[in-house]
């Protein structure tokens, strides 16, 4: 398959102005839109077959004010996974749809397993679970960003 030796690690941007913040929602946000998507880009090309539900993972938590990792066992479906691409075609992270939106005030736990992998077959040195609340309510959509940048839209 090619690729780089390294193993992969999850992108940590919180900035949307030329991608994606990753992981979305942001690790430890307290803000999280109740309608947001699951989504990550990582440093290496990926194996769309390792993107999927069996390594990518969410947990409901508790709805306390002070997230306590341990309440974190209802697991919440994720349906469609969208792989996100560079301008070469290449996978460079994924967006998933939770089958429920995020209730105020809970906290949640997204979870992408060791065994996610690079183009080149290596996958992650470990898993890497991350933590948000959701607060506030639906966003609304307030731009559209195409992937590749590089693309143009004819109408």
């Amino acid at each position: 398959m090619g690729g780089s030796s390294r193993p992969p690690e999850v992108v940590r941007s919180n900035i949307c102005t030329e991608t994606t913040q990753s992981p979305n929602p942001y690790i430890n946000s307290t803000n999280a839109c109740t309608n947001a998507l699951v989504s990550a880009r990582f440093t290496e090309i990926m194996q769309d077959s390792t993107l999927t539900d069996s390594n990518i993972q969410l947990y409901q938590c508790s709805d306390e004010a002070t997230l306590d990792s341990s309440t974190c066992t209802s697991p919440i479906t994720l349906g469609a996974f969208t792989m996100l691409k560079n301008s070469s075609d290449a996978t460079e992270g994924f967006t998933a749809t939770p089958a429920i939106e995020f209730q105020n005030n809970y906290w949640y736990k997204g979870l992408i397993k060791k065994d996610a992998a690079s183009a080149a077959g290596v996958t992650m040195v470990a898993d890497y679970p991350w933590y948000f609340r959701a607060s506030g309510g639906n966003c609304a959509l307030n731009k559209v960003m195409l992937q590749p940048q590089l693309l143009t839209v004819i109408s």
